[in-house]
């Protein structure tokens, strides 16, 4: 018994489509339907595309955490803390201009 290992699609009317290459003798089979998963045809993508990110100087290889990068002392946090603290509660603005109730 031989084994062909063959690549194939199947469509939206659910006809499987392949080639089948001119050594496969004529005669009954048995075919095993294996599904593609995404992952399977993702990963070669992938790989070309961060190639061609990293030929253009474009892909980032920097993946260090916040903590690795931004040590800031507990003065320079207050003040940041500060000045990020925006506007009051949507509700604190509604009862201001609402005025007493």
């Amino acid at each position: 018994m031989s084994e062909w290992k063959l690549d194939g699609e199947v469509g939206r009317d659910g006809r499987l489509m392949l080639e089948l290459p001119e050594n496969i003798p004529a005669g009954p089979v048995h075919v095993t339907i294996k599904s593609v998963d995404d992952d399977e045809t993702a990963i070669p993508i992938r790989d070309e595309l961060r190639r061609l990110l990293a030929e253009a100087g474009m892909l980032d290889t920097d993946f260090s955490t916040i903590e690795e990068n931004a040590r800031i002392s507990a003065r320079e946090l207050a003040a940041l803390s500060e000045r990020l603290r925006g506007d009051p509660p949507g509700h604190v603005l509604v009862d201001q201009d609402r005025g007493p109730r």
